[in-house]
């Protein structure tokens, strides 16, 4: 979901065509409730997952995010922690999933 960008984003995300399953949507008008609503209307799939490009996500950070889906077919929305951490020296938002959340998901 590019919102409006003015780097490479499309290119970036046009690289991966052939290797992974991702679809370049553009949506011109800016904010962030505009964006996901419209990658909502472009979803192919049964779950949506947001995430943000100043955000910085576990390894298994997806993995976790489906599982309860998977597990319980009558949940219907899926959060975590939100915390901030220094990457490389600079602030950035880091999506995490609280334990909490996981264990009771377990």
């Amino acid at each position: 979901m590019d919102n409006n960008s003015s780097d490479e984003t499309r290119a970036v995300a046009e690289g991966f065509g052939g290797r992974l399953n991702v679809r370049y949507v553009f949506e011109p008008v800016q904010g962030t409730s505009t964006a996901r609503n419209t990658g909502i209307r472009h979803a192919a799939g049964d779950v949506v997952v947001f995430f943000d490009d100043d955000c910085v996500a576990e390894p298994d950070w997806l993995h976790h995010m489906e599982m309860p889906f998977v597990r319980d077919p009558a949940i219907g929305m899926v959060g975590g922690r939100i915390e901030d951490c220094r990457v490389k020296g600079t602030l950035v938002e880091d999506y995490c999933i609280s334990e909490s959340l996981l264990n009771v998901a377990r």
